[in-house]
């Protein structure tokens, strides 16, 4: 097998290896994710997300916490969700992005109303208000609301 084949071949089995893990992540984990999604996905060139409030409120926010749990060990890739209902939660580059467009001030107000699972509105500078409501009994089929 030629070197480049071999490195994508062993690549390719850590990742079907990781995906089928049955094992849950642990919150240290969660943490150390969520700290290489800012880097990798958010800030790095390419990607560009600049503004330094946008990308703190985004590492704080735990995005496991807005999926079903068959779901969570991927919550922190660049990818779109499931949520139920066929609705999904914005890739995490897409929700710091819009954020950022906003260029949103400590006295500004957010009103989130129906939007799906609420990360995009947690997602926002700490020191903004900040308003949802949301008319779905349940987010997600089988698990108990999150409020």
């Amino acid at each position: 097998m030629f070197p480049s084949m071999r490195t994508a071949f062993v690549a390719l089995s850590l990742l079907l290896t990781s995906a089928c893990d049955p094992r849950p992540s642990t919150g240290d984990e969660f943490a150390l994710l969520r700290k290489k999604m800012v880097l990798e996905q958010l800030s790095a060139p390419g990607r560009d997300i600049k503004n330094a409030r946008v990308l703190e409120a985004i590492a704080a926010v735990p995005r496991h916490e807005f999926v079903p749990a068959n779901v969570q060990k991927f919550a922190y890739s660049d990818e779109p969700l499931p949520i139920g209902y066929g609705q999904t939660i914005s890739q995490p580059f897409i929700v710091a992005f819009m954020t950022e467009q906003l260029d949103p001030k400590p006295t500004d107000r957010i009103l989130e109303i129906g939007t799906g699972s609420g990360y995009q509105a947690q997602s926002s500078p700490a020191s903004l208000r900040r308003f949802t409501r949301s008319r779905s009994l349940s987010l997600w089929p089988g698990e108990p609301k999150r409020i």
